[in-house]
């Protein structure tokens, strides 16, 4: 009797003891489970939504920075200008100074024929672009970002190297005279992987890795 009256206590002092975890595991961890899978979707959501704001601040700031140069009253000039002229390296040298600032691939002036009449990068001079999306958007008076694609011409990389078929991307917008008639078209050509080691970072620092 003793022996029977032992054992129940003993049985009874454990399965008070895993009742608690028990009710846990039925009750509370399914609940638990919900909260932290809806703290991920959430914060998977707000990832997305701040690539969103990051690559939409990004471009317009490339569409501010190609506004900018359209704005100057000189860059009308270079619609005409050639490489014979003596201010050709001063308009060079200006928009080589925005390249260099902003860290772009390259910053191209055509005239209203979709001839290349200054160049800061490897497009040719007096190379024709009357084909491409970025000058008839610019010549119907619109301010044009293309999608990314693969580069046309060799591109310096990471490792000051030239390679063929690199991303990139064209901002362009319309130049215009005093009389507000369009002369020509200011192209920035934009480094692809700039966006994309911005989106990059955003991923790293929400995940607490960088």
């Amino acid at each position: 009797m003793y022996i029977s009256i032992k054992s129940r206590l003993i049985f009874l002092l454990i399965a008070f003891t895993l009742l608690p975890f028990v009710l846990l595991r039925i009750v509370a961890y399914p609940k638990v489970q919900s909260d932290l899978q809806e703290i991920l979707i959430r914060n998977l959501d707000g990832i997305g939504h701040k690539q969103a704001e990051l690559v939409t601040n990004w471009v317009q700031e490339r569409v501010k920075n190609a506004g900018v140069i359209a704005e100057n009253p000189f860059m009308t000039k270079c619609a005409k200008i050639n490489e014979h002229d003596e201010d050709y390296p001063y308009v060079v040298k200006y928009l080589k100074s925005i390249q260099y600032k902003y860290g772009y691939k390259g910053i191209l002036i055509s005239d209203n024929t979709g001839m290349i009449t200054v160049a800061t990068a490897e497009e040719r001079v007096g190379h024709d672009i009357s084909q491409r999306d970025y000058f008839q958007q610019a010549l119907q008076g619109n301010t044009y970002v293309s999608g990314i694609v693969h580069s046309e011409i060799p591109l310096i990389n990471e490792f000051g190297e030239k390679e063929p078929g690199m991303p990139t991307m064209f901002v362009s917008t319309p130049l215009r005279d005093r009389d507000g008639m369009i002369v020509g078209a200011i192209i920035i050509r934009v480094d692809a992987n700039a966006l994309n080691n911005l989106m990059l970072s955003l991923n790293l620092g929400t995940t607490g890795e960088t």
